[in-house]
């Protein structure tokens, strides 16, 4: 017990900062569907999933205005009449953060299953 909380104290303190996110909003909508993250291990960047998607949303930053719908660890941004939906999640650990970006879609389903709005067939 005590020498894997040495290890992991040792990989907490000389563990890399990464942070991969786009730098902004018209970025964000260029990249389409894609995942971001950020791992940050200092004491400073402990959040749950609501927290680091305010957190992504100050720093690519995202406009209030642009949101279209806020619940917490999912949100839905507008730009030029595109949305797209932006879910946070993690590792766990309070310290590593995904942010996975798709398009948005409500599936108005057409003739075999198609939706009309991405062309996602569904059976």
């Amino acid at each position: 017990m005590v020498i894997f909380f040495i290890i992991k104290s040792l990989k907490i303190k000389y563990m890399q900062k990464i942070i991969e996110i786009p730098k902004s909003i018209k970025e964000l909508f260029e990249n389409g569907e894609q995942s971001y993250k950020m791992v940050d291990y200092s004491k400073e960047m402990e959040m749950d999933n609501n927290q680091s998607m305010n957190w992504f949303i100050e720093n690519v930053p995202i406009p209030y205005e642009n949101i279209v719908d806020d619940s917490g660890t999912q949100i839905i941004v507008e730009l030029n009449g595109k949305e797209l939906c932006i879910d946070a999640g993690g590792l766990g650990d309070c310290f590593s953060h995904e942010f996975v970006v798709t398009e948005c879609c409500t599936h108005e389903l057409i003739h075999l299953g198609t939706c009309a709005g991405c062309g996602r067939v569904f059976n």
